[in-house]
């Protein structure tokens, strides 16, 4: 195991699937400007709420994705983030900002290590059936749902909402992703 990043738990935790593991390790990488951007406005207006939210929502994705040290940190930060002061909290984020940094460079050796090819696409769906599968995961919490993106993405062109809700499930926004998903179901 990796001091930052557990790889072989997070390939495990996908099946075997590297490609995919490490697809969706720099997804959550590129994602994190955008995360901590939220973050620092949430904590600059004292919304506890919306504070909660984005911690955990960080913490899940990087549990998920087996990125120890810094789902330690997020969830100490996430239990004790009410009693913090605004400067405490700044410095919080400042310190997982800088262990994001380290795994990412962890992340990047890893990488550079083992020659990665794309993965398959799985056969052609409709998509009230891939709807319901992401529904399905969704609801149990399971990380995999971000793999059914690809089956969604043929639908683009038809549904600009399907777009919206990709770009929720890449950013690990998946209370939200799950919301806009039941209104697509219900034809809202």
């Amino acid at each position: 195991m990796n001091e930052h990043i557990d790889f072989d738990a997070g390939i495990k935790r996908l099946g075997g699937n590297k490609t995919l593991y490490l697809q969706l390790l720099q997804r959550f990488f590129d994602s994190t400007t955008e995360s901590f951007n939220s973050l620092k406005d949430a904590i600059a207006i004292k919304d506890q709420q919306q504070i909660k939210m984005l911690l955990h929502s960080m913490k899940g994705a990087s549990g998920n994705l087996s990125i120890v040290t810094l789902q330690h940190m997020l969830s100490n930060f996430e239990r004790q983030c009410e009693s913090f002061s605004t400067e405490e909290c700044l410095i919080h984020v400042h310190n997982i900002q800088q262990e994001i940094q380290q795994s990412q460079q962890k992340y990047q050796q890893y990488q550079s290590l083992d020659a990665v090819a794309p993965s398959s696409l799985h056969p052609q769906k409709t998509l009230i059936e891939c709807l319901s599968e992401l529904e399905t995961k969704l609801r149990n919490s399971e990380f995999i749902a971000v793999e059914q993106v690809l089956n969604l993405k043929k639908f683009v062109e038809h549904h600009s909402d399907i777009q919206t809700l990709i770009t929720k499930i890449e950013n690990f926004e998946y209370a939200l992703a799950l919301e806009l998903l039941l209104g697509l179901k219900e034809g809202k």
